[in-house]
């Protein structure tokens, strides 16, 4: 750690999305040196095939979760990544760090995070939201998708070591433990509707309006981009970082490319970006990586404690557990894997 204020920045993410992390963790050493990075690993790699790496490794059975056994049961791959992330950061106030950043494996640094740090030597909480401006004409159905997903985009949160972030995240640690799920009627979309409540309930919460943080595809409709010899700027601020959630045509494939839906809703500055990063996800050993299977997906336990967090709200959340596509493929991959022959 640094002898000023010690600084680190974690991402969360399965075997199967390491190459995600590993273009992530780059961009962050380039842009942030001084920090001190981590995955943390939603996964088991007994087998070792996920070999040494210049940054640190944090098992998920290793993290501050009440029964973690159960959590990590609890969900599908997807959602114990996004389970995961408030114990992510608190192993960080854990370990001693001063300032604690999370940033979802699939965005990639382009500037500076300097401005970051010293945002946090002022505020306890940093959150961005998915929109900053108004727009001209219909948007309304845009802006109403984002009244269900949430103000802000969990794909980021700045903490810096105070009363107010501690209890946030054992809150939202709280939360997320049974409560990470999608279920827009109920006011569910994962870890991010919580976030909403965030700066009414915490003190010291500084809501970033920088184009060009979290700049995705829910604001890049919003937000010209310029690409000029080599400098890339959002509505003429740099670019920090971009998110692509949504942006590539599978997150488990090797051969990830622009998502055909996104075909004619990106500009051609945007294509060039997801290109490139297309590219370097397959330096950083997309092809392997993403064969790799999950281990919490293989046990029978998993499957009925998968039926029982989605029932245990109604009748419905049962039916639909048991006739979801995703339940039926596990329970096949189950049968096979324990079927005598």
């Amino acid at each position: 750690m640094n002898a000023a204020r010690s600084t680190a920045v974690v991402t969360v993410t399965t075997r199967s999305h390491f190459h995600r992390a590993r273009s992530l963790l780059a961009s962050v050493q380039r842009h942030l040196p001084e920090a001190d990075r981590f995955v943390v690993l939603a996964d088991r790699d007994d087998d070792g095939r996920l070999g040494p790496q210049p940054f640190e490794i944090i098992p998920i059975e290793s993290l501050p979760v009440p029964d973690v056994a159960g959590f990590v049961q609890r969900y599908r791959a997807q959602q114990l990544c996004v389970a995961s992330k408030p114990s992510a950061l608190a192993e960080l106030f854990r370990r001693g760090y001063d300032r604690a950043i999370y940033l979802d494996a699939d965005i990639v640094v382009y500037s500076t995070l300097r401005p970051m740090l010293e945002m946090l030597d002022a505020a306890t909480i940093l959150l961005t939201p998915h929109l900053t401006e108004t727009q001209d004409g219909d948007v309304l159905e845009s802006e109403r998708r984002i009244l269900q997903a949430g103000a802000y985009n969990a794909g980021f949160v700045g903490l810096s070591r105070s009363d107010a972030s501690v209890k946030f995240l054992a809150w939202w640690q709280d939360k997320l433990l049974h409560e990470c799920r999608i279920d827009v009627a109920r006011g569910y979309v994962d870890d991010q509707r919580w976030l909403d409540l965030v700066p009414g309930m915490f003190d010291g919460v500084r809501i970033v309006r920088h184009p060009g943080w979290n700049f995705g595809r829910w604001n890049m409709d919003r937000r010209p981009v310029l690409i000029v010899d080599g400098e890339i700027r959002v509505s003429g601020e740099p670019l920090v970082f971009l998110h692509f959630s949504g942006l590539l045509s599978s997150a488990q494939s090797p051969g990830d490319r622009l998502n055909p839906d996104r075909e004619n809703a990106v500009a051609p500055e945007i294509r060039v970006l997801i290109d490139a990063y297309a590219k370097e996800l397959e330096r950083q050993g997309a092809a392997v990586y993403s064969r790799l299977p999950f281990a919490f997906a293989r046990s029978f336990a998993g499957l009925r404690a998968a039926v029982s967090y989605q029932a245990k709200s109604s009748a419905r959340h049962l039916l639909h557990a048991v006739t979801t596509t995703a339940f039926r493929r596990r329970t096949r991959h189950w049968l096979r894997e324990h079927t005598p022959r």
